[in-house]
């Protein structure tokens, strides 16, 4: 029978990860590698969306929260929207640095035909964390239907699925991004 095992490990994806090219250094150790270790996307989106509900609460606005701390919504909102800040219907985006590289963060699934107001795109360093926001007229303005941040394209190359890579403006943020300090603005 075939070793398997060896098989892998004697090969080039094994051997480039032992080299350095994957990034379990770079959040060894640091303030937020309890948020890397999180398996779960699902469950990091949760957890990003509690920590910009505490974001959002150290600047004065209202997050409704259930006893457990989860932020709450209205009755009937499905996933239009993931959290109710000041009543605005707001998306929440979370990304870890890819590559252990500092601000290089990918947010994804941004969804044309979802109904809300807001997106916070929360990003995630080893030892740091940034966050902003935009509304949706600025997704449509600057990002949907536009192929360069199009996430899966589908057969025909339209599909209605977006993401923002950080590393096309040079690791930081779009210049059409808003600081999280303008949110009662």
């Amino acid at each position: 029978m075939a070793d398997i095992t060896k098989m892998i490990t004697e090969g080039q994806t094994y051997q480039a990860a032992q080299e350095g090219s994957n990034d379990y250094e770079y959040w060894e150790g640091k303030k937020f590698e309890w948020f890397r270790r999180i398996a779960s996307p699902k469950a990091k989106g949760a957890r990003g969306e509690r920590m910009v509900a505490d974001i959002l609460e150290a600047l004065g606005a209202d997050v409704p929260r259930d006893p457990t701390g989860k932020p709450t919504k209205p009755p009937g909102s499905g996933t239009e929207f993931d959290i109710y800040p000041d009543k605005t219907k707001t998306e929440v985006k979370t990304s870890s640095a890819w590559e252990g590289t500092d601000d290089r963060w990918t947010w994804q699934q941004l969804r044309e035909e979802q109904t809300y107001d807001r997106v916070i795109f929360l990003g995630i360093n080893a030892d740091s964390a940034q966050a902003w926001w935009c509304t949706k007229e600025d997704l449509e303005q600057h990002v949907f239907g536009q192929s360069s941040f199009r996430q899966h394209g589908g057969r025909n190359g339209t599909g209605p699925m977006y993401w923002i890579h950080t590393a096309n403006y040079g690791l930081s943020a779009p210049p059409w991004f808003r600081s999280m300090d303008t949110w009662n603005d």
